[in-house]
C-alpha cells in the first residue's frame, strides 16, 4: 500500500508547484527528509505525514485516492476504468476524486508513466 506513497507525494507536490526546499520549510521538515519519501527511501511518520499535507493543502483522502491511481497504472488499468470503478458513492468525495485524476492525467501523464516504469 505504501509503494508508491513517495511518489504521490511527489506528484502533490509538483502539481501545487511548490520545490522540495519549499514544501519542506512550509512543513517544518528537513529537505532531505522529504526526498527520502518522495523516492520511496523512507516513510513518514503520521505527523510529519500531516504536515507536509497541511502544507500541500491537500487532504489525506486526495493523497490514498492518488495512491490508489499510481498503483492502477502499474498494472495498466485505462483510466476510464479507473474512473468506473471509483465506488466511492455519490458526492463530493467523487468528484474530487475526478478533478484530481483530470489534473494528474492533464499535466503529468507521460511523467508519472515514465517514473512508474523506472520503479517498476
Amino acid at each position: 500500500m505504501f509503494r508508491n506513497l513517495g511518489l504521490a507525494l511527489k506528484v502533490l507536490r509538483e502539481l501545487k508547484g511548490v520545490s522540495q526546499v519549499g514544501l519542506a520549510r512550509q512543513a517544518g521538515i528537513g529537505k532531505s527528509q522529504l526526498s527520502k519519501y518522495e523516492n520511496g527511501k523512507g516513510v513518514p511518520t503520521l505527523d510529519s505525514l500531516e504536515r507536509v499535507l497541511a502544507a500541500l493543502g491537500a487532504q489525506p483522502l486526495a493523497l490514498f485516492y492518488l495512491v490508489d491511481f499510481l498503483e492502477r497504472i502499474e498494472y495498466q488499468e485505462s483510466c476510464e476504468v479507473l474512473l468506473m470503478d471509483a465506488n466511492f458513492g455519490p458526492g463530493l468525495e467523487q468528484q474530487a476524486f475526478a478533478r484530481l485524476i483530470q489534473d494528474v492525467l492533464l499535466l503529468f501523464k507521460s511523467q508519472v508513466e515514465r517514473r512508474i516504469r523506472g520503479v517498476v
